[in-house]
């Protein structure tokens, strides 16, 4: 006989279990307790005499241990009873599932869909092959066909929700048939032993026999071991066919949370049959001509990635820019190769340092000495770091008269000094250093260099360069400006005037030429309106509320000022408060301002928000959000970080569907 659930029987066993446990915890709890007062009462010498001292034995070593049991006991059925309410909630909703007829049902409409198919493409056939052009056959055929492609459609959502209904019934019954064994034998036991206890024998004296009887049920009780078995979530059959892929492949980390997700779209609407093969297919892919797994990408450092993989790396880009194929990648599958870019987009902007074989010759016991120095003690032992504007300033003619292993020594102390300047709070080689100097002074009141309170005289200094610098700069365009007008109408021979009217011809063809804040060009800034955000696509990965906290920002159920990390929509609740914008943190344009949102500050982060670069459309802060969305990886909790194609690196929070909650620039 197969199996048969049925949700009204399921519902009067869970009701008969709850009110069960509820009778069998008011008995242990009042056998517990007499037996406690029993044995303090014996102990403080209420209790006096020998046959009280000899029944003592008795209590100790062999009833309340069994109490104590049984308390575990009941305890874990309690707690497997709600992961069968949980188990019970996944299949009630079809009231009775009988497996063996679900089976056949499917059996039948299988064979129906198959006799389907088949008429369906002999009808498809002879539509081709009609070439008399008779109306009335080819009306017929055009219906017979019309009506079977209708029956294929039904029988397949039928087989759908048969085999659905399958899975979760299978399921179910996996999950119950590891429920309350162990309890069982417990109270199974506890019975066996109030039935030995009975005839025990108890002299005058208080000493207890028990001779003939079988008391082998206590050691039993004592021995068995009680494991309560936590409720699982269902897992859809895809779901599990990923799991045991990702087991099969031993990943974890970033390797199994991008795999799980190229899988998944693979399988997507293919039938399961497929699965297997299309598995087998994706993990060959992903596998290269040596053996090795590609997944393992995803542990390498930007150096290790672009010394085993820059060629196919530079030759993928040079594909996507130009169009142009190249041999290096034609023998690469595209999954492989969309593998090594996810990577290689998560850690482009890591610092690089020495390959691994350029790391391999360098000195052990030099490499270990300057690990241990400072940067102040390298640049007195290479004084030739300490003024060098870059590496490339660094022995500009290379390993001339260097051997292998100095050369290597050299770049190694090199690359070491950068990285540690470009983790300082400011170095002076940085491009924008005055603006963020005073940016520092000003807004955080530390001195960056000294890492002390700012001075009055330096923030003196800072603000009169605030003051100062906006008219030097408007100078400076003005004149680069006037310069370009008359160079183009020298050019032309046409002649020039005013300085007004070379602004006003020339600004357009000096756009996006003259650099700001380093780096950054000129590009015109436009602003939207709430409509633009309304209109808004792409957005299936955000919740409704996510777009108000980035776009708009928000205040939370405490009444706290949060999100808000765009600035170029009019008509916004949330705000820059005024003269609190930094300048830009890096290439990408993002800057830091400190905001609020309907008059309430914002108090996390110190009461800054990073913002999307001004430059950007709301629908281009979208689009960078979902292309980050699609590499991220997870960093802890909820919380990941994904690069989008421009390259700004983005921290993603998500709910527990996977929706995105937040999501915002970093520096």
């Amino acid at each position: 006989m197969g199996v048969r659930y049925s949700a009204a029987d399921s519902a009067q066993l869970i009701q008969a279990m709850t009110s069960n446990l509820q009778v069998a915890n008011q008995v242990t709890d009042r056998l517990s307790s007499g037996c406690d007062h029993l044995i303090a009462s014996l102990e403080s010498g209420e209790l006096q005499g020998a046959a009280y001292t000899a029944g003592k034995g008795l209590f100790t070593e062999i009833i309340i241990p069994a109490i104590k049991k049984l308390q575990a006991a009941i305890d874990d059925i309690q707690e497997e009873l709600n992961s069968y309410k949980y188990a019970d909630s996944t299949v009630s909703e079809y009231g009775i599932l009988d497996l063996d007829l679900l089976k056949e049902q499917l059996e039948t409409k299988q064979e129906m869909l198959e006799k389907t198919q088949a008429q369906l493409a002999e009808y498809q056939f002879l539509f081709r092959r009609i070439i008399d052009g008779l109306a009335g056959e080819l009306a017929d055929n055009l219906s017979k066909t019309n009506a079977l492609t209708v029956l294929e459609n039904q029988l397949n959502i039928g087989i759908r929700e048969i085999q659905e209904k399958i899975d979760k019934l299978e399921w179910f019954v996996a999950q119950v048939s590891q429920y309350f064994t162990d309890s069982l034998q417990v109270l199974a036991l506890a019975i066996q032993g109030a039935t030995q206890l009975s005839q025990v024998l108890v002299d005058s004296e208080g000493n207890y026999s028990t001779d003939g009887i079988d008391m082998s049920w206590s050691a039993k009780m004592k021995a068995q071991k009680i494991q309560t078995v936590s409720k699982s979530d269902y897992r859809t059959p895809q779901e599990q066919a990923i799991d045991k892929a990702v087991k099969d492949m031993k990943l974890s980390g970033a390797a199994e949370i991008y795999y799980r997700g190229k899988l998944a779209e693979k399988l997507q609407g293919k039938p399961r049959s497929e699965w297997k093969k299309i598995i087998s297919n994706f993990n060959k892919d992903l596998k290269t001509d040596k053996g090795d797994n590609l997944l393992d990408v995803f542990n390498m450092t930007r150096a290790e990635l672009e010394e085993k993989y820059g060629g196919k790396i530079q030759a993928y880009e040079r594909f996507l820019t130009t169009g142009y194929g190249d041999a290096s990648i034609a023998t690469m599958s595209q999954d492989a190769l969309q593998l090594i870019m996810a990577r290689y987009d998560q850690v482009k902007n890591d610092h690089r340092g020495l390959s691994p074989t350029e790391l391999a010759k360098v000195d052990p016991a030099f490499k270990k000495k300057i690990d241990g120095m400072s940067q102040e003690e390298i640049e007195k032992e290479f004084p030739e770091l300490k003024n060098a504007i870059s590496q490339a300033h660094v022995k500009p003619f290379g390993s001339l008269g260097m051997s292998e292993t100095e050369w290597a020594n050299h770049r190694y102390v090199t690359d070491r000094y950068f990285l540690m300047d470009s983790q300082k709070l400011l170095s002076w080689r940085d491009p924008n250093y005055t603006a963020k100097f005073n940016h520092y002074i000003l807004e955080e009141g530390i001195n960056p260099i000294t890492l002390e309170p700012a001075t009055a005289e330096e923030i003196q200094t800072a603000e009169w360069y605030n003051r100062i610098h906006p008219i030097t700069e408007t100078l400076s365009w003005g004149t680069a400006l006037y310069s370009a007008y008359v160079g183009y109408n020298q050019y032309y021979n046409k002649p020039y005037t005013t300085i007004p009217e070379a602004f006003g011809k020339g600004k357009d063809w000096i756009k996006g030429k003259i650099p700001s804040m380093g780096s950054q060009p000129v590009v015109e800034v436009k602003t939207y309106t709430m409509d633009d955000l309304a209109n808004l696509k792409h957005t299936e990965n955000f919740t409704d509320k996510s777009k108000i906290h980035i776009f708009e920002g928000d205040i939370n159920k405490k009444g706290r000022a949060g999100g808000y990390h765009y600035d170029m929509v009019e008509g916004t609740s949330g705000n820059i408060i005024e003269g609190t914008k930094g300048p830009a943190l890096n290439d990408a344009g993002i800057y830091e301002a400190k905001v609020e949102v309907n008059g309430t500050l914002k108090k996390a982060n110190g009461g800054k928000s990073t913002f999307f670069p001004d430059h950007m459309s709301p629908q281009e802060v979208v689009d960078a959000i979902n292309e980050a969305y699609s590499n991220k990886v997870l960093m802890e909790g909820s919380r990941y970080i994904g690069t989008s194609q421009n390259g700004i690196s983005i921290e993603i929070i998500l709910n527990s569907e996977g929706k995105i909650i937040t999501a915002y620039p970093l520096k």
